[in-house]
């Protein structure tokens, strides 16, 4: 006798659109609404929207902290302004430009003018370029003479005798007037600074 051969049946088809992963996805922690879970928790179709922000704690203990800083040294500025005065402003102005012109002059005294010192600052300036010369290994600039130091000497001189004049040109009068546009400015700065930083 020959067997008879039996047809398998054949397997059940799978929906046209639809794939094994998102078939796996639906079976795996429904969230829901039907849409799986994400890790956080979140169901998958709020996938879109914006996940909520925490506020930045280390940013707003930045600004308490700048804040605590700067309100006492606020309060301490504004208590010196205002035991400041105009007078007392203006004489230690022209105490500090009175020091300037002092130090100025005392500079421009100390300046080569002899051919001697002017040769020996030459010769100064060239031991230190070539000990730079020699830590680098490679030449830097070109040998300066003493005539040029007279020359830079005399210029620096005679800029520096120039400001000493201005400075000693100043009258009374018009350090007073600096020193009372200067106090109310500074007043005006650290009262609108106090009010910006309580505001905060």
């Amino acid at each position: 006798t020959i067997p008879t051969l039996q047809r398998s049946k054949p397997a059940m088809a799978m929906p046209p659109n639809t794939s094994l992963r998102r078939r796996a996805q639906a079976q795996l922690l429904p969230g829901s609404s039907g849409q799986p879970l994400l890790l956080d928790g979140r169901d998958g179709a709020a996938q879109g929207q914006a996940a909520p922000q925490l506020p930045d704690a280390l940013a707003m203990q930045a600004l308490e902290t700048a804040v605590s800083l700067a309100l006492p040294a606020l309060e301490q500025a504004d208590e010196t302004l205002c035991s400041m005065t105009e007078e007392s402003l203006a004489d230690g102005m022209e105490t500090r430009i009175a020091g300037l012109r002092s130090t100025l002059a005392a500079v421009a005294a100390q300046l080569p003018s002899s051919p001697s010192q002017c040769e020996q600052v030459a010769r100064s300036f060239e031991a230190q370029r070539r000990a730079v010369e020699q830590d680098a290994g490679t030449e830097i600039g070109t040998a300066i003479t003493a005539a040029e130091v007279v020359c830079v000497a005399r210029v620096a001189e005679a800029v520096l005798n120039d400001v000493c004049t201005s400075l000693a040109d100043i009258s009374r009068e018009e350090v007073e007037e600096l020193a009372e546009v200067g106090l109310a400015a500074s007043r005006l700065a650290v009262s609108t600074a106090q009010v910006a930083v309580r505001r905060l």
